[in-house]
C-alpha cells in the first residue's frame, strides 16, 4: 500500500499504513502528530518531509537526473551517509551503480556541501545525483507513459520508497511515499544472516558468499 504525497502535503495528511511482514510488524503513516495524525514514518531515525527530481540534456553527451530528499535526523547520534544509503531506478532501469553514480552531497540551496551527514536533529536537503543514457531521459520525459522514478532510502535496517515523474525543465515535487519495510534478514535457529554477496563475473555459475 502507498499514498499519494504532495511537498505541500505530506506533513498534513492523516492515516496510517500498516505492513503485513513475517520479519515484523511495521507503521506507515503521515500526519502533524499536534492536530491528531500520525507521527510521519522513519527509516532507522531518519524522517523524509519531501523529495524532488529533475533531468536533464545538458550537451556533450552529458545527462543527469538529480534527487533531493529533504531528511531530518531524529535520532540522537550522527548519520553519515554513502552511495548504498539509496537505490535510484529510472523505469526499470537501475542507477547510481559503477560509472552511473556522478554525485551524492549536502544542498543548502545555494552550493553543494561534501561532508555529507546529520547531526542529532539536523533537517537538511541530500542531494543525490546519476548519470543517464539519451533513451532513458526520453523515457522518462515522455508524454504518454512516461517512465517513472523511483529512489530507497535504506538505513538502520529499514527501507522506505519514493516514486515520481520528471518534469521538463524543472524539479517535479509530487511524489509516492511508499510504506518502510525491514531489510534484516530473519533468524534461522538462533543464527542471523547478516549480509549476502554474489558475483557471476568469472564464472557460469558464479558463487555466494553468506555472512553470519
Amino acid at each position: 500500500m502507498s499514498c499519494k504525497i504532495s511537498r505541500r502535503s505530506f506533513l498534513k495528511v492523516s492515516g496510517c499504513l500498516m505492513l503485513g511482514s513475517a520479519v515484523s510488524g511495521l507503521l506507515c503513516g503521515a500526519g502533524d502528530p499536534a492536530e491528531g495524525g500520525a507521527a510521519v514514518p522513519t527509516v532507522g531515525g531518519l524522517r523524509v518531509n519531501y523529495v524532488r527530481a529533475f533531468a536533464k540534456d545538458y550537451g556533450n553527451n552529458f545527462r543527469e537526473m538529480e534527487i533531493h530528499l529533504e531528511i531530518e535526523n531524529t535520532n540522537d547520534f550522527p548519520v553519515y551517509f554513502n552511495q548504498e544509503n539509496f537505490l535510484v531506478h529510472l523505469g526499470d532501469m537501475r542507477l547510481g551503480i559503477n560509472y552511473r553514480f556522478s554525485g551524492l552531497n549536502k544542498w543548502n540551496g545555494s552550493r553543494y556541501i561534501q561532508d555529507v551527514h546529520l547531526e542529532p536533529g539536523e533537517c537538511q536537503t541530500i542531494s543525490y545525483s546519476c548519470r543517464l543514457q539519451a533513451a532513458e531521459l526520453e523515457a522518462g520525459l515522455r508524454q504518454t507513459d512516461p517512465a517513472p522514478w523511483r529512489i530507497a532510502l535504506l538505513y538502520g535496517q529499514q527501507r522506505q520508497t519514493f516514486t515520481g515523474y520528471l518534469l521538463a525543465d524543472e524539479y517535479s515535487s509530487d511524489f509516492t511515499a511508499g510504506p518502510v519495510e525491514s531489510t534484516a534478514f530473519p533468524t534461522v535457529g538462533g543464527v542471523q544472516l547478516s549480509a549476502l554477496w554474489c558475483d557471476d563475473s568469472c564464472t557460469q555459475n558464479g558463487f555466494y558468499d553468506l555472512l553470519f
